[in-house]
This record gives C-alpha cells, sequence and structure tokens, in this order.
C-alpha cells in the first residue's frame, strides 16, 4: 500500500495545482481593487505566468503517479499469482447451462497520458482574468453596499447548483481549449474557474441589476 499511497500523493499535488490557480488571479484581482498603484501590467504578466506554469506542473506530476500507480498493480498482480485464490464458483445459467465467471483482480491497464499545449496554456491566465477582472468591477463599483452580501449568497447558490448538476451528469460541459487535460469534460485550468465569476455576474444580475431595472420600468409606465 505504500507505492499506492504514493501514486495518491501525487494525484494530491496536481488537484493543488487547479487549487492554486482557481484561488490566484481571483486574489491578485481583488489586491489591484485594494491597492490601484499595483501595475497593471504587472496584474497581466503574473496571471499569464499561472496560466502557464500550474498546468506544466499538473502534466509534470502525472507521470510519475501513474508510473506509482502501475507499480502498485503490478506488485498485486504478481502476489495473486504466487498466491491464486479459490476459483469462484459456477454460475447456473437460465437455459441450465453452468459457467465459471473470472473477474479481473488486479485492474491492470495501459495509462493514457494527457496532452499539454504550452502555446494553448498562455491563454488560461487572461481569459480567467478578463471574466475575474469584470465580475470585480460589477461587485466593487457597481454595487450598493448593502446587495454586496446578497450577491454572495445567490452567486454561492448558483455555483452550488451548477456543480451538483455537472458532478451529477445532468450536463456535460463542452471542453474548451480541448488539450486533453479533462475533468467531466472541462479543463480544470480554464473551464471551471469561469463558473466562479460567471455565478458572481449572474448574482449581479439577478440581485444588483435586474431589481432597480423593473423598478424604473415600472416608474415610467405608472407615470403613463
Amino acid at each position: 500500500m505504500g507505492v499506492y499511497r504514493m501514486g495518491i500523493v501525487f494525484g494530491v499535488l496536481r488537484l493543488a495545482c487547479v487549487i492554486l490557480f482557481t484561488l490566484s488571479i481571483p486574489l491578485m484581482v481583488r489586491v489591484r481593487f485594494r491597492n490601484t498603484k499595483f501595475p497593471a501590467w504587472l496584474l497581466i504578466l503574473l496571471a499569464i505566468a499561472s496560466g502557464w506554469i500550474f498546468p506544466l506542473a499538473h502534466k509534470t506530476l502525472e507521470r510519475p503517479m501513474h508510473q506509482e500507480l502501475d507499480r502498485e498493480e503490478r506488485v498485486a498482480a504478481e502476489e495473486y499469482m504466487r498466491h491464486p485464490p479459490p476459483p469462484p464458483p459456477p454460475i447456473k445459467n437460465a437455459d441450465g447451462s453452468w459457467e465459471t465467471v473470472v473477474e479481473n483482480p488486479y485492474g491492470i491497464g495501459d495509462w493514457i497520458e494527457e496532452d499539454y499545449h504550452p502555446v494553448a496554456s498562455l491563454l488560461y491566465g487572461p481569459a480567467y482574468l478578463v471574466i475575474c477582472w469584470a465580475a470585480a468591477w460589477m461587485f466593487f463599483r457597481r454595487s450598493p453596499f448593502g446587495a454586496r452580501s446578497r450577491i454572495l449568497l445567490v452567486s454561492a447558490a448558483v455555483l452550488l447548483t451548477f456543480w451538483i448538476a455537472v458532478v451529477g451528469y445532468v450536463i456535460n460541459p463542452p471542453a474548451i481549449f480541448s488539450d486533453g487535460i479533462l475533468v467531466n469534460g472541462w479543463n480544470p485550468f480554464f473551464g471551471p474557474q469561469l463558473t466562479l465569476p460567471l455565478a458572481l455576474l449572474t448574482a449581479w444580475l439577478l440581485v444588483g441589476w435586474l431589481p432597480g431595472a423593473l423598478g424604473r420600468s415600472l416608474g415610467r409606465i405608472g407615470k403613463h
């Protein structure tokens, strides 16, 4: 089990790459809004670097993870060959015949490596930065202070509802910048991150803009 745990460690490190990328750009945008002296060119450069470095680290960790998991499977296979368990009892079919079902006890298979396109990964950070910036601009500059807590609650509900649908395979999002790094149809360094600011933008439209727009429309109708 020690080898298997090493494979899990590499898997956790790969997940950490996705989490760090997910958090890095929103935090940089928040710093920029709180400190206008933070240069815009540095923000863009850091976003590009994040979108390139974290996917590269994610891909680099894949090979040792596969090696450790494959080694564990082969150890299990050798142990199975040395000490095979007794065969399973035969199963009687509906037509009266008998058969013995032999299952794969250790699941050895080829690990499929993901593709990685470094040029495409240069777009992850800037694309995430643009939509995070739009969400932050609407949240900090356009929203009344009292509405911000309601916007956060609605955005959390929108995000939770969407991801329940994704995890439950109710919807299968298309591959964005399809380069082989996919989780449930999403590229984990581009697709999922867009749902965070999009949930905030959706909540801003529902809470911060729509009530006011309806009020103004009804007011104009009332005057006529």
